[in-house]
């Protein structure tokens, strides 16, 4: 049970600073945007990144974690209601966190 008390509270952690993050960087500067399908096509045939996970924001907009399997590049993007996915990130390592052992989907 407090696993997965830490779990949501890390969840909704994650999903504040995402959207922070989003706020923050629209007003930076324009983020590149395509059709979802096609920049999960772009992802997966460059850097065999897949979706890792998804969140629903409040404002009907989902936050996307792609990332390649073997815990190499990832890319952080935001999903509009109208289906453009806005890149706001990338990096080149991750691992999955300690709250929730590898392999288990939540």
């Amino acid at each position: 049970m407090r696993a997965v008390l830490l779990d949501v509270i890390l969840g909704v952690i994650c999903l504040a600073l995402i959207t922070l993050l989003g706020v923050t960087l629209a007003r930076a500067q324009p983020a590149s945007c395509q059709q979802l399908p096609d920049v999960l096509a772009v992802l997966e045939s460059r850097w065999g990144e897949r979706p890792l996970w998804t969140g629903q924001l409040s404002d009907g907009r989902r936050a996307m974690v792609v990332a390649a399997p073997d815990g190499g590049s990832w890319t952080l993007m935001i999903v509009r209601p109208d289906g453009l996915a806005c890149g706001l990130g990338a990096g080149a390592t991750w691992s999955p966190g300690a709250g929730q052992p590898a392999g288990v989907r939540g």
